[in-house]
């Protein structure tokens, strides 16, 4: 009542000053001689507007559905100051396996926890980070399996806030694996197995061709992925499946070649710019090919790659034969050949050159062995753009960022049945393949599009 008195006087003062305030009307201007009443609804004085704070705590996850290499914000609003909170994140893979993961954290002075800025005081991860709760997720009924997610388009994270005993809160994000537009379809002729990977454009776009490891079959994650950034990509399985060799045994580097010609055949293509990405094995493929058929690729890329070419790999043995062919003959690689011989001319390659590797790579010395590929490009002057991102502290699990990277641990490896180490670290596997994929992605725009 006192604020709308208060008000009410304020408004008659103004009237009077307007209407009679001065004592010589003759002196006042034209405009303000005659007063004009008009009507004047009184009301009550309010406070200004404060920021909306939720009655009862909410989880704030944003944005619900994005690409799987995008970061997301995760809070919790609405708590007490000083209130503890459990955030937990899980989610089933393609194997219905469940993965799981949680953090513990204080709400700040205004309620509000918030990943991206606050450290756990205990969980799966122990440092600030905006994508711990999805990287450190560990499996809850295979121990030591490795994470894979090949063939389904998405995958549903469930977050999920815990105070006192009780769900305070519950969100979800989903993951895409592939962007929107990108339309994908099977490969097998010509002898190829594949999956090809086309985005929406109006004009041909650079194209990958995207290559797995010793594992064998597609490298599917990073093909979806690099097409759902507009590159047409094409994840080409090598052996392990009919026609294909049935190990990487005397795999013909005649059979990429191949894959280029096809290619080329495909109206989304830019025949122009074609390029090579490999992992492992397939990053030392990558420059093989590269060196091989220098005319056929416009960039190549390797992750935890060698620069030395080595033998092959069965569940007969491994490094008794050569792992690759040319002309029907065996490439020299490293065990049973002279080294030097069994060095992969990266010279020849006549493109930009990226390589990925992690320093503590126990699968493999792939820092050191990428060093080679390095050293011998600077030696000759390589007149492209070319540089090799080592990590600190990461091992040979380095792919896609945001995936969860923990479960890397003594794995029994698919084709010669033998138990395997990637060596490094969880958190330091998941900075490297976060920062390694973005600067590809830079990599690519400056010197591929």
């Amino acid at each position: 009542m006192m604020k709308r008195a208060l008000v009410l006087l304020f408004l008659l003062t103004a009237i009077i000053f307007v209407g009679f305030g001065c004592d010589d009307s003759n002196n006042m201007p034209e405009a303000a001689a005659t007063m004009t009443v008009v009507p004047i609804t009184v009301i009550e004085a309010t406070a200004a507007p404060q920021p909306t704070v939720p009655a009862e705590p909410i989880i704030l996850a944003e944005p619900a559905a994005a690409l799987a290499d995008e970061s997301v914000v995760i809070q919790v609003l609405g708590l007490e100051p000083g209130q503890t909170v459990t955030l937990r994140a899980s989610l089933r893979d393609d194997y219905d396996r469940r993965w799981e993961s949680e953090a513990t954290f204080v709400a700040d002075n205004a309620g509000v926890v918030d990943v991206a800025t606050q450290a756990p005081m205990s969980g799966t991860y122990t440092d600030i980070d905006a994508m711990g709760l999805l990287w450190s997720m560990v499996p809850k009924t295979v121990a030591g399996s490795a994470f894979f997610s090949l063939e389904t388009s998405q995958v549903v994270v469930t977050l999920m806030a815990e105070s006192d005993g009780e769900t305070i809160g519950t969100a979800y994000l989903r993951r895409l694996r592939l962007g929107e537009g990108v339309s994908t379809k099977n490969v097998a002729e010509n002898g190829l197995v594949g999956i090809f990977y086309e985005p929406e454009a109006d004009e041909p776009v650079p194209t990958l061709i995207v290559l797995s490891g010793s594992d064998g079959g597609m490298d599917t994650p990073k093909a979806a992925m690099l097409a759902s950034h507009g590159y047409a990509t094409l994840a080409l399985d090598y052996f392990g499946n009919e026609p294909l060799p049935l190990s990487l045994t005397e795999v013909p580097l005649e059979y990429f070649a191949t894959a280029v010609s096809w290619l080329k055949t495909q109206e989304i293509v830019d025949d122009t710019k074609i390029g090579v990405v490999g992992t492992s094995r397939g990053g030392e493929l990558a420059l093989l090919l590269g060196s091989t058929y220098p005319e056929l690729f416009q960039v190549v890329v390797g992750y935890v790659a060698s620069g030395l070419v080595n033998g092959n790999i069965s569940r007969d043995g491994v490094g008794e034969k050569a792992a690759w062919t040319i002309g029907g003959e065996p490439v020299p690689f490293n065990v049973g050949f002279n080294r030097e011989e069994a060095t992969i001319p990266v010279e020849k390659i006549q493109a930009p050159v990226l390589l990925i590797s992690g320093k503590s790579d126990l699968l493999w010395p792939s820092t050191a062995w990428s060093e080679i590929a390095i050293n011998r490009l600077a030696a000759h002057n390589h007149p492209y753009p070319y540089e090799h991102l080592a990590y600190e502290g990461a091992g040979h699990w380095i792919g896609v960022p945001h995936w969860p990277t923990t479960g890397r641990d003594s794995i029994t490896h698919p084709v010669t049945g033998g138990k395997i180490w990637f060596g490094g670290t969880a958190v330091a596997d998941a900075f490297a393949s976060a920062d390694a994929w973005n600067q590809l992605l830079t990599f690519l725009e400056a010197n591929f599009r």
